[in-house]
């Protein structure tokens, strides 16, 4: 018992420490943005990730920074991983949207069908974690809902509790199907941003293959397949091609 009891306090000493040290991390960072030393501030903010403490406002002041220097592609890639954290923060979206006018390619984006656009649109109101919180929450609440329907005394009481039951279980299985579309989405669709000043995209994976089209720094492509050092990717018009990997940084 006594070694548990110690092991717990060195467990929550070292959280606190690390929270500490944190809070003076960003402290700092915040400083020096506010006195224009963006690339410090930038080091700094990515120091912290580096520690393993991605948070959207982390990851979206990082691009503050780097929008400042103007160096527009890694604004945008990490505006982009703070958009991945907080699918619906309105300054996420509208400084990343802002970087992208700076960024040389305009392509036309391809339309949806309706029904796509409404289901991402609404999908992304949570985050999947949370859709999976409220379907354990909705969840719960039908098998409450469900015992006092079972113990309820007259007929009129047991139709309300009824009727809500299956209600409560309806949501929940609409939550549980948002939460695995929404992390489906995450884990199947995997994005880049180019880095070069310019990039010449490929017919096939090999460097005297067909030239198809050229893209230039901040465009954003998405990831298909992988041979060796070449990705192959798809821009928002359509288009595919290959791209060799280091012209491109992950989201």
């Amino acid at each position: 018992m006594r070694r548990i009891l110690v092991m717990m306090f060195l467990i929550a000493f070292s959280l606190a420490m690390f929270s500490n040290d944190l809070n003076d991390d960003i402290k700092k960072a915040e400083s020096l943005y506010k006195k224009g030393k963006y690339k410090e501030a930038a080091e700094n903010y990515k120091a912290i990730l580096n520690k393993g403490y991605a948070s959207p406002e982390i990851l979206y002041n990082t691009g503050n920074a780097y929008y400042k220097m103007k160096e527009y592609p890694s604004a945008i890639l990490f505006y982009e991983k703070a958009k991945k954290l907080a699918l619906n923060d309105e300054d996420i979206d509208n400084n990343l949207t802002i970087a992208m006018l700076q960024t040389k390619d305009k392509f036309e984006t391809i339309p949806e069908i309706f029904i796509v656009t409404w289901l991402k649109n609404f999908s992304n109101l949570l985050s999947y974690d949370n859709w999976a919180k409220l379907f354990i929450t909705l969840l719960v609440s039908f098998f409450i809902l469900l015992a006092i329907y079972l113990l309820a005394k007259t007929n009129a009481l047991k139709k309300v509790f009824f009727s809500v039951s299956i209600l409560a279980l309806t949501f929940s299985i609409i939550s549980i199907l948002l939460a695995i579309y929404q992390f489906n989405q995450i884990k199947n669709n995997h994005f880049a941003i180019v880095f070069q000043p310019s990039v010449t995209v490929k017919s096939s994976p090999e460097i005297n293959s067909t030239d198809l089209f050229l893209l230039h720094d901040g465009t954003k492509v998405q990831i298909l397949d992988k041979i060796e050092n070449w990705y192959k990717v798809r821009i928002s018009n359509g288009s595919l091609g290959w791209i060799e990997e280091e012209a491109i940084e992950k989201i």
